[in-house]
């Protein structure tokens, strides 16, 4: 008998492991292959509303510091809470638990090997236009776009401050000043409700309801506010005197020469007349013109005239002017009286009799006043001055002048050549753009692709077993890919069809050691059972013991997260949190079939023993009461 048990013993042995080999691969099978076990550990592990409260944050703040080089002019931290509030409203968490799990119980059986196609929908056409809705609704009206809105006007700034190096001269601005006029010329409200027209013309061209599209921008009705800003923006001081610079210095080189002889010896610089022209156009007055200019810019502009020629009247200026000027060249010519030297009167009246009409005499006498001398010459100098300055230089001077197409776009820059006429097509027509423009910008792959995803979310993406294998057949792939991938489902389901022999082994294994070990059909039972519960009892201890002394810290410490950051690390360490869960479970269901297990081999044993402890005390007592009737037989007889 001993021997046959100590033959049991091998047995024993190769049950344990093929027991715990069986237990093992059921239990990776059935989590594998239950859709539930899928939802259940990404429900534990919230990671609908993760993706809101960590990856997203962490995506929108890596966006932000990657943004070194300050190419997006939107700052993404004041809004971040709006974005991710609008993010959650247009994809709900529950509606992503819902597409996961309907994609998992399409996609696993298939992958799995049990069948040979499966369908996916994903419907994209109600989250688009819920995203349509909650843009204008919540963003365009909420807060955010106040943020966003201050931004794109400082980034407006920032770019018309970078321009004015390329003007003729040099106009300094505060920000703050050409922020307000930017503000006032480009409302948040108007801004806004051009971007809801944007959304509302683009939707149907993306979800396939119609393949066209017009976007357009009504300029025209914002281009007098436009050109008010300007004229807060350009009345000061820099512009006046370039605007001085541009009209009067030009005509004055260009109509008189250096300087003006006038008769008595008069000269008169080009510098003194430019000073007195420049004295009668006072800056009210030209702000003024600068006004009319900017109107007359507006309406062509706007298209309603076909060029710029504003004639700005300088007759009045002109009088002002020449009146200045004789006023000046009396000055110089008492100057020029004083600085004669003296004589006796008879030689002063020597020289009136000699004297030409347009030459002062060659001394004065002592006493004689500049007044005096006028009225005793007998003739009126001043008259003679005023014609000779109206026929040297008012005559030089037009009457008025005209400001010009050319006049603006030399005042523009040679850089800015084509800003006018592109302005001004933006202005008349409108800024629109089509699905023509739109297409003209991508490259021919990049057309098809939006092509698809137009399809997609008109008609709901569909994804089926073909794309899979589209994709793992890909040219640039491993030709043999997709046969190795249909090599592997097939493994995979017949592994799982054949599964159930992985515990013909241990089943017969344990009848062995019941047969060898013990004696009836009570012993063998005894010892099988046995066998069954120590066995499990040993399971239930070593992955406890191996599970609590290391395996557990090993999965923490699974994914090095040292050298991650962002969204990378919050990835991680919820990846990390998910494989501790299943790691739990997966222990869990192991430690929860050895205990049911030990439980029913326990019931089982304690059954058999119960039952022949019974069994055997009732037929002790019938061997009892058959020994007792010959004596009452003798008795009674």
């Amino acid at each position: 008998m001993w021997i046959r048990r100590i033959l049991a013993i091998p047995l024993i042995i190769l049950f344990f492991v093929f027991f715990t080999v069986a237990l093992f691969v059921t239990q990776v099978n059935d989590k594998l292959d239950d859709t539930g076990f899928y939802n259940h550990h990404t429900e534990k592990a919230d990671v609908y509303n993760f993706f809101y409260d960590e990856v997203l944050p962490a995506a929108l703040d890596e966006v932000e510091d990657d943004d070194t080089s300050g190419d997006i002019p939107i700052k993404l931290s004041p809004i971040q809470d709006e974005l991710i509030s609008a993010a959650k409203s247009i994809l709900p968490p529950e509606w992503l638990q819902e597409q996961f799990v309907a994609a998992i119980d399409a996609s696993l059986p298939y992958f799995m090997g049990s069948t040979d196609e499966f369908t996916y929908t994903l419907p994209l056409r109600e989250r688009v236009d819920t995203a349509a809705t909650v843009i204008k609704d919540d963003i365009l009206q909420g807060p955010a776009f106040t943020s966003v809105y201050d931004d794109m006007i400082d980034y407006i700034a920032d770019q018309i401050l970078d321009k004015l190096e390329n003007l003729p001269y040099t106009l300094t601005l505060q920000k703050s000043e050409l922020k307000e006029s930017l503000e006032k010329a480009l409302p948040e409200k108007w801004l806004a409700s051009e971007f809801a027209s944007v959304i509302d013309s683009v939707i149907p061209y993306f979800t396939d309801d119609s393949d066209h599209f017009t976007v357009a921008f009504d300029l025209k009705g914002r281009i007098d506010a436009i050109a008010e800003g300007t004229i807060e923006v350009l009345t000061g001081e820099e512009t006046y005197e370039y605007v001085l610079d541009t009209l009067i210095t030009p005509i004055v080189e260009d109509n008189i020469g250096i300087t003006v002889d006038l008769p008595y010896g008069i000269i008169l610089t080009q510098e003194e007349i430019s000073t007195t022209i420049k004295k009668v156009m006072p800056q009210p007055w030209v702000d003024a013109r600068m006004r009319d200019i900017l109107n007359s810019i507006a309406s062509y502009a706007k298209g309603e005239v076909d060029s710029i020629d504003l004639a700005i009247d300088l007759a009045d200026q002109k009088t002002q002017a020449m009146e200045i000027l004789g006023d000046l060249a009396g000055q110089k010519l008492e100057s020029l009286f004083n600085g004669l030297p003296t004589c006796t009167p008879t030689e002063f009246a020597s020289q009136l009799q000699a004297m030409s009409s347009r030459n002062l005499p060659d001394c004065r006498p002592s006493g004689v006043s500049y007044s005096q001398f006028k009225s005793a010459l007998g003739t009126d100098i001043d008259a003679i001055i005023a014609d000779a300055i109206n026929q040297s230089i008012s005559e030089e001077i037009p009457d008025q002048w005209t400001f010009s197409k050319e006049d603006l776009q030399e005042s523009l820059g040679e850089e800015n050549e084509d800003f006018l006429q592109t302005a001004r097509d933006y202005v008349s027509d409108g800024w629109i753009f089509t699905e023509v423009d739109f297409l003209d910008e991508l490259e021919p792959d990049d057309e098809d692709q939006l092509n698809d995803v137009r399809d997609w979310i008109g008609n709901d993406y569909t994804l089926t077993q073909e794309d899979i294998r589209d994709e793992i057949s890909d040219e640039e792939r491993d030709e043999e890919a997709l046969e190795d991938f249909d090599d592997s489902r097939k493994s995979v389901d017949t592994f799982r069809t054949w599964l159930w022999a992985w515990w013909v082994l241990p089943i017969i294994f344990l009848i062995g050691i019941g047969f060898l070990a013990g004696q009836a059909w009570r012993g063998r039972s005894i010892w099988a059972l046995g066998v069954l519960f120590g066995v499990s009892l040993v399971i239930l201890i070593s992955v406890s013991a191996a599970y609590s002394l290391g395996g557990e810290s090993d999965i923490q410490d699974a994914i090095d997260q040292s050298d991650l950051n962002g969204v990378e690390l919050v990835a991680a360490e919820k990846g990390q949190e998910i494989i501790g869960n299943i790691a739990d479970d997966f222990v869990s269901a192991i430690k929860s079939d050895t205990i049911i297990t030990m439980i029913f081999s326990f019931i089982f044993l304690f059954g058999i023993v119960g039952w022949s402890y019974y069994n055997g005390r009732r037929n002790s007592g019938a061997i009892s009461d058959t020994s007792d009737t010959p004596d009452r037989i003798m008795v009674s007889e």
